[in-house]
Order: C-alpha cells, then structure tokens, then sequence
C-alpha cells in the first residue's frame, strides 16, 4: 500500500476550509512546516480513520473534534494498493459516514461497517492494534522508543525465509532438563548452598568486588569531573565570543524595526478589511435579489398552470356527479323492495327457532337439576376441608425446615459433648460402693464432666472439678436449641415427631382437596351457583305455554333466496352511495384547490408585477449584482496586496520578545557555567587528596586471588554447564538464522549511519545491543540521537523486508530526527533514500532549514475545496 493523497476537514485546529496533501512520491516525500502547522494532527487523523470504526466514539475519534465548530471530523485518503487506486472517506462523531472508492474503475468498493473491515483487512489491522503502523510509524516525541507490538506480524513474514521459529520447542525443552539437573547441586534459587566452601568464596569476592566497585566508581568520577570541566571552559569560551554579541545585537535591533513597521502595517491592514466587509454584504445582498425575482416569476408560471389544470378537472366531476344521483335514486327503489319481502320471510324463521330452541331447554333441565345438587354436596366438603388445612400449618417445606433444625441441634450437641472432659473409673468392688459423683453412684462406663462435679471417696474426703465449657461449642448449642424450641412452638408442635404427624395429615386432606376438586371441575367448572344459573337460564328459555308435543311453525322455503336478493340489491344501493360520496369530495377538494391556486397566482403576480415587465427588471437586477462582485473584487485585492507586502504584527513581536529572551537566557547561562567550573574544580582536587587510584589497584590485586579460587570451585559443576552451554550455544545458531533476513536489511542502513557495525535483536525483534569492535553496547545506554537513529533505521529494514515479502506499507516519521547532529543528520538522509527504492517514506519536519538538503518530493500543502 502506498499514500498518494492526505485531506483533512474539521479536525482540531483545521476548520470547514480543511488542508489537503497532494502529490505524494512512491520513494521519498517530506513536508517542512513551522511548529503549530498541524503536522502532528495530520498524523494522527490519518492513523485513527485507518485503525477505527468510522461510528466509534472514543479517545481517539474525539481527540480530532475541531476547536471552531461543531462539525464531525472527515478524513480522506487517496491510496495505491495491488494496483488500483483507492479513496477512503471517513467522518466521525456527527453523521458518521465511511467510504471506500476504487477510481480506477469508478465503483464504490464498501461502505461504513463493511469499508471498515476493508480497511482493517487492507492494512493487516483490528480495533485492537495498529498492525503495521504499529511498527513503521513513528509519532512526535516517540522517536527514541523500539518498535513494539510486531513480533507476531514479523514472524509470520519470517517463516517463509526460515521455516521454524525462534529457539525450537525441542531445543528450548532439553535447555530444561538440563538447567533441572543443574539445580540439583544449587539452591531452588539457583544459588550456591549455605555453608559450603563456595558460598564463603563467593561472598569473599562479592566483598572484594563491591568494594573495586566503589573506588572504580570514585576513579570515573574524577575522570568523568575533569571531562565536564574541560566541557564547561569550552561552553564558557563559545556563550563569550565577541563577534557572536555583536551578530546578536544585529539581529536584535532589526527585530525592534521590523515590529513598529508591523504595527504601522497593521493599522492599514484593519481599515482595508472594513472596506471589504462593507463590499462583501452589498455584493450577497444583490446576488440575493436576482436569485429572489427568478423564484418569484417561476412560482407565477407554475400557479398559473396548476390553476388551469384544476378547473378541467373540476367541470369533468360536476358531470359525473349528476349521473350518479340518477343511478342512486333508482338502486333505493329496488332494495326497499327486496327488503319487504325478506322481512317477511324471516320473522317466520324466527318462531320456528324459538320452538327448537324451548324444546332443547325442556330437555336439558333434568340433568342440570341432578349436576347442581352434587355440586353443592362437593363445596360444602372441600369448605371442611380448607377449614382443617387453615388450622394445620405444617406444610412439607416446614417440617423440611424443622428437621434441618434438629440436624444442627444434633451436630452442636456431639460437638459439645466432644469438647467437654471424660472420666474414666476403674474401681474395686468396695471402691464402687464408696465413691459416689454428684451424689449418685458412679456410671459402669465413662461420664463427660459439664461444670462443677463433685465426687465423694467416702471416709477419704471428696473431690470437685470446675470444667468449663468451650465458648464456641456452648453458644453454638444454645442457639441451635432455641431455633429449634421457637420452630416446633411457631406451628403449634410439641415435638418432631408430632410435627411428622401432622404434616402426614396435612397431606391427607391435601389429597381428598385435590379429588373433589377435579370432580367439581368436572361436573361445574365455573362453581354451583354458575351452574344454578345456568339452570335459572335454561328454565326462562321455556314458554309457560310451552307443549314438547305441538307441531313447529313452517318456514318459507325461499328464504335464503330472498335474502340474497335483499343484500345484492342493498350493495348496489350502497356501492353508488359510496361513489356519489367519494365525487362530492373530490368536488369539495378541486372547489378548495382552484380558491388556493386563484390566491397563490395573485400573489405571485403582485410581487412580480406584469410578466412585459420581467426581462427589463431581471436584467437590471443582474447588471447591479455584477457591479457589486466586481467592487468587492477590487477591495479583496488591495487587501491582499497589502498583507503580504506587511509582516504579520504577532510573528515581529513574538521574534523581538524572543532575542531579548535569548539575551537574558545567554546570561544565565554564563554565570551557570562559571559556578559549574569552580564546583568541579573543588570536586578534581578533593578525589586526588585521598588517593583512590593507589587503592584500586591493591584492592583488584585481592578481588584476582579470589576469583581464582572461585573458578576452581566452580570446575565441580562444569560438566552440566558444558551441556547447558552447548544446548543455549545450538539455540542461539537457530535464533541466528531466523533473524538473518532482517538483519540482511538492517545491516546496510546501519553502515551508512554508523560505520561497520552490528546489531543484536530481541526475541521481540527490538534492537537489544550494538557491536562496533571489540565492544558491546547496550541500546538503552547509548546516546539520545544514537537510539533515536537506530530505531529509525529498524523500522526502515521493516517495511524494507514486508515489501520484499509482498506486503508493502509506508514508513510515516513525525519529526522522528531531531537529536541528529549535522554529519548524523545527512548520513540518516541517504540511509531514507536507499530506503525508500523499496519502500514508501513520510516524513514530517519543523526543521525546515535542516531538511532543506534532504532531497525527494518537497509536498506542499492547500485547503479542501468541495
């Protein structure tokens, strides 16, 4: 994937006018602007539209809101990806919209949810990470930070170079073993075992060593003390030379001239923008009139149109509502007919039913009077019967309940019993008949003692024991008897057992509750007095005159044909009522519409005037709209003319305030650096007074004598440490392999930096140390610039190797070099351009004088038109 174009609307300091990147290189692009530009919010917005859900709402979408206006923030990028050229629009927060366009052919490739998952899909990406961008992109002020996040998405690229992963499972598993049996002659803490002949070595030489330590850390100190002050006179020369002051008193008594010829501009400025202003309104407000007659004479035209139309159809229904009265008259005749004679025939119908319908009661009151007199027995029973169960609350969940209580009364009573003292007798057969416990003879088998017990010996004297209950065990008890005393008093019980009884008897009548129920539900479903009712009912269908016997009435046998022919002939009636109805509405409406048009079209015309007069009036409307646009023409152009011949009032001050700033800033640095000196100096000469070489040299002559008889302890365990060597030493050969093809792309880049030199990477593909010589050297102790280059220098051998592997992305830097001295800086400008033969690289600067040398695609920037 490659960036062609970047636009921006209403996202934070960018307003409805928005900024627009064109022309972005395939190799090497930069853009150099000023700090506050917004080069910082480009980034940003363009990584959020990519990695979030065009409607997601947080940290990250409301960041961009804009500061002037409520508008949703709108990214748009124009991209090139398997060759095609894509645009991707997305707007957050306010009517959320996303969209992905191929303009190679035209279509619209997904829109909001389904453009999101193309892009997350298009960048290797998920709602959770950056993908890519995680390891390429660079943000201001994280310039010196390791790439992180992308050992998975390395890996999977790596496997088809090396087709096994870091360290081997197999590898990593003998390691173990190994590193198991090691343990075995050390602590589990992988330290030598107290007491032993090396345990007292090391701790001699851990003495020994932390005492070089401290003088090694004194000797630097002095060394490092006279490097500073060397430093210091340096600075103190360089803040005092001559022919700097007088260049800086040069520039400061230009920027003084520069801010009273701004301030002077600056007051023509605001009078030129009045003039303007005043141009503008009068140029809207002719423009409004032209556009104000047209409306009025079309609105004129079409009232006079739509009035015509309306009065055609008006005189059509006027006559169609005469025809219809005609035909409704005549269909009113016919189906007051019909309906005479269906009356007749149905009033004789109704007399045979009412015979049917007595006849059928007559028949039912029998059975009913037999089901209602059960009924009433099977009430009054299961009335009884609730009465009992009212009375009985022991249901099956409270003896459920009771129970359990007694189960803890049980299990608090052994534990008490357990927790008091047990006594034991062995006595003679005279011993049996003297001793006595309480005054009662002894138990043949043992007693546990509960508070004071007296135990009588006969002439001998007597012995008391005062035992004491445990706490716990005596409380627990107690409570567990009262909860039991309160559930049996609560439902009437005197004991378990007579609770058991009566919750069997409850059950009893529950059952016999439950028979007669299904019975009355039976034979009376909705109850006796329903039923008594329903008797009540049937008896009033019954005619006192009623005789079972007597023949029914006749019914005429063309009954059901007199009633169709009523209903036709009522339909036909009814449909041309409805008919008649719907044309005197559509009369009313047409009636109400030709009153509205007659009023629109005066309306029209009195606000046009006469349609002769039209063209005169438009084209003198026009003439004065014209002259109008032409004048406010002229004003924005001198105002134009006289803002850039001025410089802006803000921009001098600000660069005044600043050299009087500096002036200030240079002498406190000055006396800084002086007291600095004069600190060192006293440091210098009290190390040199104590004489810390003379004693780093006896004590590393000791720590030498002790480390000779720590190696020869050690030779005791060398043979697993042979085996742990060789196992980590096969390890790091695979690690080796795997991270060759990156350190194929690494290792150019970092000769054209740094000279020959080699890299150590983490197993998280993060660079770990540098190699120049004989020397190792940690990354994080390096200096700021050094680790600011090689992290750049990583990401650059990234996107180099994903391209090779097929999944080109760009490299995007947001002022990612500024710790770079010059010689630094140019070396890191040709490692971009070697770069970026393979991949695309972005880079984003302040330092527009420093990158001037830099070379590639210079991008400017525009606003977004519409």
């Amino acid at each position: 994937m490659k960036l062609k174009a970047i636009r921006l609307r209403n996202v934070k300091k960018f307003g409805a006018d928005g900024v627009v990147i064109e022309g972005i290189g395939d190799r090497l692009s930069i853009l150099s602007a000023p700090n506050e530009f917004g080069k910082s919010t480009i980034f940003e917005a363009v990584r959020t539209m990519l990695q979030q859900k065009h409607n997601a709402k947080n940290k990250h979408t409301r960041a961009l809101l804009p500061l002037s206006n409520s508008g949703g923030p709108e990214i748009e990028i124009e991209i090139e990806a398997e060759g095609q050229r894509y645009r991707i629009w997305k707007r957050f927060i306010n009517a959320p919209k996303a969209q992905v366009t191929n303009l190679t052919t035209g279509e619209i490739v997904a829109d909001d949810g389904n453009a999101d998952d193309w892009i997350l899909a298009l960048i290797g990406a998920d709602a959770e990470s950056y993908g890519p961008m995680g390891l390429l992109w660079v943000e201001q002020g994280a310039s010196m930070n390791q790439p992180e996040g992308g050992a998975d998405l390395l890996s999977a690229l790596l496997e088809a170079e090396v087709g096994v992963l870091v360290g081997g499972d197999r590898a990593r598993t003998y390691l173990q073993r190994c590193q198991a049996e090691l343990n075995q002659l050390l602590t589990s803490g992988g330290k030598p075992k107290t007491g032993g002949a090396y345990k007292d070595a090391l701790d001699e030489l851990a003495a020994i060593d932390a005492s070089c330590a401290e003088l090694e850390v004194r000797a630097r100190q002095a060394e490092q003390s006279a490097v500073e002050l060397e430093r210091c006179e340096r600075k103190l020369k360089s803040l005092t030379d001559p022919e700097e002051a007088v260049r800086r008193a040069d520039l400061l008594a230009k920027a003084e001239e520069a801010f009273v010829a701004a301030r002077q501009a600056a007051g023509e400025v605001e009078l030129l923008t009045a003039r303007v202003q005043e141009r503008r309104r009068a140029s809207v407000d002719a423009s409004a009139q032209l556009a104000l007659f047209a409306t009025q004479t079309d609105a004129a035209q079409k009232a006079r149109v739509r009035l015509a139309a309306i009065q055609q159809d008006l005189r059509a229904q006027t006559a169609l509502h005469a025809e219809l009265e005609t035909s409704l008259a005549s269909a009113q005749v016919l189906a007051r007919a019909a309906k005479d004679r269906f009356s007749a025939g149905r009033t004789a119908r109704q007399a045979a039913e009412d015979f049917e319908s007595a006849r059928i009661a007559w028949t039912q009151r029998e059975r009913i009077e037999a089901r209602l007199v059960r009924a009433k027995e099977i009430e009054d029973r299961l009335a009884d019967l609730s009465t009992e169960l009212q009375s009985n609350k022991v249901t099956a969940k409270v003896y459920g309940q009771l129970t359990e209580l007694l189960r803890d009364f049980d299990r608090d009573q052994a534990r008490l019993d357990a927790s008091r003292p047990v006594l034991r007798a062995h006595l003679t057969a005279l011993g049996k008949d003297i001793v006595r416990i309480n005054a009662q003879p002894l138990p043949p088998d043992e007693i546990r003692l509960s508070g004071r017990t007296q135990i009588e010996l006969g002439d001998l004297g007597r012995l008391e024991i005062e035992t004491h209950e445990a706490s716990s065990s005596l409380e627990a008890f107690q409570k567990s008897e009262l909860a039991l005393a309160a559930g049996l008093e609560a439902f009437g019980c005197r004991s378990i057992e007579d609770a058991a009884a009566k919750a069997a008897a409850r059950q009893a009548l529950q059952l016999d509750q439950a028979s007669l129920s299904r019975e009355l539900a039976d034979i009376a479903p909705e109850g006796a007095q329903q039923l008594a009712l329903l008797l009540k009912q049937t008896i009033a269908k019954i005619p006192a005159d009623f005789k079972p016997d007597a023949a029914p009435p006749e019914v005429p046998a063309d009954l059901d044909a007199l009633e169709r022919a009523y209903e036709a002939a009522e339909a036909d009636a009814t449909l041309k009522t409805q008919e008649l109805s719907s044309v005197r509405e559509a009369l009313a409406v047409l009636k109400s519409d030709e009153r509205y048009a007659v009023t629109r079209l005066e309306e029209a015309v009195s606000l046009t005037g006469p349609e002769a007069d039209w063209s005169v009036r438009r084209e003198t409307l026009k003439a004065a709209a014209e002259e109008a646009a032409r004048q406010l023409a002229a004003a924005e152009e001198e105002l134009d003319a006289r803002q850039s011949a001025s410089t802006d009032l803000d921009t001098a001050r600000i660069a005044r305030d600043r050299l009087l700033e500096a002036k200030e800033n240079l002498s406190q640095q000055v006396a800084s650096t002086r007291e600095d000196i004069g600190r060192l100096l006293g440091e210098l000469r009290s190390l040199e007074a104590v004489g810390v070489h003379e004693q780093l040299i006896q004590a590393r002559a000791t720590q030498e004598t002790c480390q000779r008889r720590v190696v020869k302890i050690e030779e005791n365990i060398a043979a697993l440490e042979l085996l742990a060597t060789t196992l980590a030493g096969a390890q790091q050969r695979l690690k080796d392999a795997y991270f060759k093809p990156v350190e194929q792309e690494l290792q150019p880049l970092l000769g054209i930096v740094l000279g020959k030199t080699d890299i150590v990477l983490s197993e998280a593909f993060q660079a770990e140390k540098l190699r120049r010589g004989d020397y190792n050297e940690s990354v994080e102790a390096l200096s700021g610039g050094t680790r600011e280059q090689v992290a750049v220098l990583t990401r650059l051998a990234f996107g180099r190797m994903m391209a090779r592997q097929g999944t080109p992305a760009p490299v995007f830097l947001d002022d990612a070099l500024v710790y770079c001295d010059d010689d630094r800086l140019g070396a890191m400008f040709n490692a971009l351009h070697a770069a970026s033969v393979d991949v695309q690289c972005i880079v984003l600067t302040c330092h527009e004088r420093a990158f001037r040398d830099i070379g590639g695609v210079q991008l400017t920037t525009g606003n977004w038109s519409v």
